[in-house]
């Protein structure tokens, strides 16, 4: 169900629906089943006397082809299916899909055998269609890998490459331990990633091109295998990093294997948590950033809080390959690693050095930062994890375009985000983006439309596929799963009165928005996920709107972290005729408001300058006399 309920941009067909699993069939129903439960899946194992064992993401079991009632536990090794979303990796048939499609399979599979003998030949997934795409994956990336030297480099070479990508301080053999290879012509590397199989199904080239670093993907939205893999599988304690050169350098210091995640901090992949499965230890090093340690509370919870720690630097010490470049012990570093695991009644000492991280990079705690509303920026002082605001404006004043672009602005910037418009198409909304993000109106350049759609589609931006008036219970349901598949860190629902419907018809109209209020502060406090709620005011006449113009009761204004109203000066000339004013702030308590300017060609509130650092005046000049299209700060 989930996999329907959300849109992705990318996907080879433009602003089509997103799966994250390969189909069985070239068909794939949409029916309104039931959530998966971890019950439902050991349930229906049992059923058929497949033995199990729950591990700390995945239930370990084996391929339904071989299945025995006395089956030995150390066997269970072939299929893994996720205890959370039931997602299946089967290292045996090379499959992986939604539960629906491997319960389906089991049944098919029963049915050809009695007690575990085979009556007939038995052909695990038999309906499975071939993905064609699947395989040029693998084509390409052994084309890729075929560009390589095979022989190493010279002392003085190697030097002057690894210089040059940054990589100061890895030495070559720790190359080949991870099966780095040097391109032919000597400019760059080539960094693969392997799956459960040992396959490369990805790669990562770094090269040089006119004394410029580029880095480039292979496939370009295929991020599931994992870099050291080969080097990891075997070991019961694994260090994850955020980038290749950082996992080599843990890996040659310590002697300790490291993995580079695919997507570094923004996500965990469910589909590398199989490969993750064996390990009794897990320790994250990533930088000492705030949202590198949110997302690594974010991963433990995935992995299993009860074997991951966390290498958490003081304020000024690097990600292991700068630990490296600057003679820091990384051995030492390691081995002060902390415990996710949280404790339900806690004492200062215990905390003593978080409340210390937190003053030193209070910037970096204050959240992520605006790039184009600078104003926003200083009186917000950043976007949080957590929080809940509530945006209002009257209708017709653009509420939906503005939100557009300013969740564009953070997704840019690493937030993954998650769009529910129940008011307009997602096939609009995403038209307004993409012109937001291209600063033009691609109407009248459409030949750049897929240069632009390229980019677009790279960003973690994903969409709720509703439209109209939804029950409450499927719009969280399907914002839990994403928060848990796509690491979800800010979640848009455009507006909450479509889901008013959804309630018993004895409450009133108040009481059923107090509810849905708190169903969405209890979300975002309990998933540690930033929500923007949009509600209607009031109807007011030609008055500006307060934080008593939203609509209902005082729950909304009392539960918002902070509050957002798009104001209109009515019947102005001016074409500053709109500004945003931010009547609750609970994180530092400032308050104000920014002008804002609309450019009707490309749907912006705040098309890019190319001097970041002017504000515009009310003609929109800078004092130099240049045009400016940055938003005017009050």
């Amino acid at each position: 169900m989930f996999q329907r309920a959300l849109l992705s941009c990318g996907n080879k067909k433009r602003f089509t629906i997103f799966t994250t699993v390969r189909s069985l069939s070239n068909e794939l129903n949409a029916s309104e089943s039931e959530p998966v439960s971890l019950e439902s899946v050991t349930s229906h194992l049992t059923k058929y006397g497949m033995t199990y064992q729950q591990g700390y993401a995945c239930i370990k079991t084996t391929c339904p082809r071989f299945t025995q009632p006395k089956l030995k536990l150390n066997k269970l090794d072939q299929l893994y299916i996720n205890k959370t979303t039931g997602f299946f990796v089967c290292a045996n048939c090379k499959r992986s899909g939604p539960w629906e499609k491997l319960r389906d399979n089991i049944s098919l599979v029963a049915g050809s055998l009695n007690n575990g003998k085979v009556l007939r030949p038995v052909l695990c997934f038999k309906n499975w269609t071939e993905d064609a795409s699947e395989q040029s994956v693998y084509d390409s990336v052994s084309k890729i890998m075929s560009k390589c030297r095979t022989e190493p480099l010279e002392e003085e070479e190697f030097a002057y490459l690894s210089k040059h990508l940054k990589m100061d301080g890895i030495k070559q053999r720790t190359f080949t331990a991870y099966n780095v290879k040097v391109l032919s012509d000597k400019s760059g590397v080539i960094l693969p990633s392997c799956n459960i199989d040992m396959v490369y199904i990805w790669a990562k080239t770094m090269s040089l091109k006119n004394n410029k670093l580029k880095t480039q993907t292979y496939p370009r939205t295929n991020y599931n295998g994992l870099f050291g893999w080969p080097v990891a599988r075997n070991r019961k304690h694994v260090v994850l990093t955020s980038s290749e050169a950082d996992a080599m350098a843990v890996y040659q210091e310590t002697g300790v294997a490291a993995i580079a995640l695919p997507r570094g901090i923004s996500t965990l992949p469910q589909e590398a948590l199989p490969l993750l499965e064996g390990f009794e230890k897990i320790t994250l090093w990533f930088d000492n950033s705030v949202p590198a340690f949110e997302s690594a509370k974010t991963f433990a919870k995935k992995l299993g809080e009860s074997r991951t720690c966390i290498v958490r630097p003081e304020a000024m010490s690097p990600a292991p390959l700068q630990a490296l470049q600057q003679g820091y012990n990384l051995k030492n570093s390691l081995s002060q690693s902390i415990s996710l695991l949280q404790e339900h009644v806690i004492s200062f000492g215990s905390r003593r050095s978080d409340v210390k991280h937190e003053l030193i990079l209070a910037e970096h705690v204050a959240g992520i930062k605006w790039k184009y509303f600078h104003k926003l920026t200083e009186l917000m002082k950043g976007h949080r994890r957590g929080e809940l605001t509530v945006f209002t404006g009257s209708t017709g004043s653009g509420k939906t375009t503005f939100l557009s672009e300013y969740s564009l602005d953070l997704c840019s910037s690493g937030v993954n985000t998650l769009w529910g418009s129940f008011e307009i198409t997602n096939i609009k909304l995403m038209k307004t983006m993409i012109q937001q993000f291209a600063r033009k109106d691609l109407s009248q350049h459409i030949s750049e439309y897929d240069e632009w759609a390229d980019q677009f589609e790279l960003l973690p931006m994903y969409f709720m596929n509703f439209h109209g008036q939804q029950n409450i219970r499927k719009v969280i349901e399907t914002m839990s799963h994403a928060v848990y598949i796509y690491d979800i860190a800010h979640v848009i629902v455009d507006n909450l009165q479509f889901m008013m419907g959804s309630l018993d018809s004895r409450y009133d109209r108040f009481s059923k928005q107090d509810e849905i209020v708190g169903i969405f502060r209890q979300f975002a406090t309990k998933m540690n996920c930033h929500v923007t709620l949009v509600i209607h005011p009031r109807k007011e006449d030609g008055e500006a709107l307060s934080t008593n113009s939203i609509f209902g009761g005082a729950k909304a204004s009392q539960e918002a972290d902070n509050i957002l109203i798009l104001q209109t000066h009515k019947g102005t000339g001016s074409a500053y005729n709109k500004y945003l004013q931010i009547t609750k702030n609970r994180f530092d308590g400032t308050l104000g408001s920014m002008r804002l300017k609309f450019d009707r060609s490309c749907k912006s509130f705040a098309s890019k300058s190319k001097d970041s650092s002017r504000i515009s005046s009310d003609d929109g000049e800078t004092e130099s006399g240049e045009k400016t299209e940055y938003p005017t700060a009050w």
